[in-house]
């Protein structure tokens, strides 16, 4: 889908100065000292009725220190081979005195773009014209101007999203678009003032404070200044057109039909049919993204995509949705984002969707057999609460997934630990994951192999300060992809005399790999250094904690901890301890529903301190002294 949120979703600065606002996460930097200054970068688009375009882009940047002289003195311009022809129209150093040091034709060098390489998942038609600068010294100005022609993927009509970083220092930055008769425009923009005149629309942006990008946890599409233009009318238009790119490719040959009955054999269950079917494209269809001309937004035929057992989300939902046909189960290609963007721009855009899924109307669920970890009826965590479009479908195209939720998400944490009368402490946890814990633990079961549970274990045991135990996890096969997935973890002749000598220690956590308080539990929301000025990423979800402390039948607990209570409108947390005869036990349960992808910053607020509570029960102290 690169060309969904790549091609389509243009940047304001070409590759080189791209690359540097993406890289800087630091503070904003003082501008008397700033690297360089851009003096304009502007875009001038002309739509033609049959959807093509011409760009006219020029820009002017000056060089500050000697260090952007080798970034920047040869700035590659990206485009589509396939779909675009890149012409530079004029390009010089302009020095300080005013003179202009053109750009030889010889100087202009085309290359492929860099995506491809023997360890890429992306295969395209990614292409470079590389302009080098002569005569370059601090205090240039690198100017160019270049025409862009592009075809349209999409006959007759024309989508166009652009993001203007606000990590850099503009004097100028505009864009303008003009469509020929018989398109209209449909123009939307976040923190731009549009203007139209004469059937031009332009927005213009300078931008003397630049801001930090660090700890940005959504999008820039999401947060920072956007421009977005489309000639759709809706997105159920957009919808429209991108099925009738997509649906011819859902062909039901022979060979898929023999894949469907072979698959499903002596299955009548058309929910299990459709599970089988899941489950096998998710096993045997390796991620590789081959993408040339309309490859980036049309699958490949399913037929080649069985054959050659690889192929991008595209290909895989096309494959699925064939399957699903074979055996009479209607689906859906489905447009999502599968990164950090939740919201989409107000005009019928491709810029915020970067990923295709599936829709089954008949099972009301959605499904992505890219992940490769999830259960049928699971979604990867950056699916949930998500905006889609549905193709295929006669109306509200445009629809969400619900966030996830307590139902969505389930942990079952089981630990038993004893304390023998020679102060070894022995522990065994297993952990239960369903819904996106079960993806969590069946994929980092995946990551390590069988080799890298014990190097895990040992990790973990240094962050409890446990560095002399020894520890190891056990994984049930990571093939299966069922509803639950069970981890084992081991801890054992830990030497821990200050347990029985009468101090108060910290009850020893339990050994599962998901905290109780982390990220992976709640999403961002639960980190503190997350900025949250744009709202927080925050994920639902449960957890069921039963803990045994067993302790010498010589020794009784000079206290029990007390019980925890803690109560928001979309987070609860209870737990109970209790002894019964040398051992101490403890019922936790922690449940979240938030009701939305994206937190609030108050709502941030409260999960932290929610979260500080929480902590306090799991670490909490107890002291074990004589029973005489």
């Amino acid at each position: 889908m690169r060309r969904l949120g790549g091609l389509l979703l243009s940047v304001v600065l070409s590759l080189g100065l791209g690359t540097l606002a993406a890289g800087d996460t630091s503070a904003p930097p003082d501008k008397s000292s700033l690297p360089i200054r851009i003096h304009a970068i502007t875009r001038d688009i002309t739509v033609a009725p049959d959807g093509s375009s011409v760009t006219i882009m020029h820009s002017e940047v000056q060089i500050l220190t000697d260090a952007m002289i080798p970034q920047l003195a040869q700035e590659p311009v990206g485009y589509d081979g396939s779909l675009q022809d890149l012409d530079v129209v004029e390009a010089y150093t302009l020095k300080t005195d005013g003179r202009k040091i053109p750009v030889t034709p010889e100087a202009i060098i085309t290359r492929q773009g860099t995506t491809q390489n023997s360890m890429s998942l992306l295969f395209d038609d990614t292409r470079q014209k590389v302009i080098i600068f002569p005569n370059v010294e601090v205090g240039d100005t690198l100017v160019f101007t270049t025409r862009l022609r592009s075809r349209p993927i999409i006959p007759g009509q024309f989508a166009y999203d652009i993001e203007i970083p606000s990590t850099l220092v503009f004097d100028l930055t505009s864009v303008s678009v003009t469509a020929q008769a018989p398109l209209d425009l449909n123009v939307d923009a976040k923190g731009l003032k549009v203007e139209h005149r004469n059937g031009v629309y332009s927005v213009r942006f300078s931008n003397t404070t630049p801001v930090s990008d660090s700890d940005q946890p959504v999008s820039r599409f999401d947060r920072g200044p956007r421009f977005s233009v489309s000639t759709f009318k809706d997105y159920d238009a957009l919808a429209r057109a991108d099925d009738v790119l997509v649906r011819p490719t859902l062909t039901v040959t022979p060979q898929i039909q023999a894949k469907a009955d072979e698959i499903t054999a002596g299955v009548g269950d058309r929910r299990e049919q459709a599970r089988r079917i899941y489950d096998w494209v998710s096993r045997h269809v390796r991620y590789v993204a081959i993408e040339f001309g309309a490859g980036g937004i049309v699958p490949h035929a399913p037929d080649s995509v069985l054959t050659n057992a690889y192929g991008d989300c595209k290909d895989h939902a096309a494959l699925f949705l064939a399957l699903l046909k074979a055996k009479g189960i209607d689906g859906n290609a489905v447009l999502i984002n599968g990164r950090d963007s939740y919201t989409v721009a107000a005009v019928p855009t491709f810029g915020a969707f970067n990923h295709m899924i599936a829709w089954l109307p008949e099972f009301a669920l959605y499904a992505d057999t890219t992940s490769g970890q999830a259960a049928f009826g699971t979604l990867p965590n950056a699916e949930y609460g998500k905006p889609v479009v549905v193709l295929g479908v006669e109306r509200d195209a445009l629809r969400h997934i619900a966030p996830r939720g307590s139902n969505d998400a389930g942990l079952r944490v089981e630990t038993k630990a004893t304390i023998g009368d020679d102060s070894r402490l022995s522990l065994d946890t297993t952990t239960t994951g369903t819904g996106t814990f079960a993806t969590m633990l069946r994929g980092l079961s995946q990551g390590l192999g069988a080799s890298g549970w014990t190097r895990l274990a040992g990790e973990i045991l240094k962050t409890r300060h446990m560095d002399k135990a020894t520890g190891d996890f056990q994984a049930v096969s990571t093939n299966d992809l069922s509803d639950s997935f069970d981890l084992k973890g081991k801890i054992a002749t830990l030497d821990r005399p200050h347990l029985l000598s009468g101090e108060d220690f910290e009850v020893p956590a339990d050994f599962s790999p998901l905290v109780p308080n982390g990220t992976l539990f709640f999403g961002p929301v639960a980190d503190g250094r997350a900025k949250d000025d744009n709202g927080v990423p925050c994920y639902g979800g449960k957890r069921v904690d039963d803990y045994a402390l067993s302790f010498p039948a010589t020794k009784k607990l000079q206290r029990v901890p007390d019980d925890v209570s803690v109560h928001t409108s979309y987070f609860t947390f209870t737990s109970h301890w209790t002894v019964s005869g040398n051992t101490l036990n403890v019922h936790r349960e922690l449940a979240a529903d938030f009701g939305r992808p994206v937190c609030t910053a108050s709502m941030h607020r409260d999960v932290l301190d929610a979260l500080r509570r929480v902590q306090e029960d799991f670490h909490a102290r107890i002291a074990l002294v004589s029973a005489s």
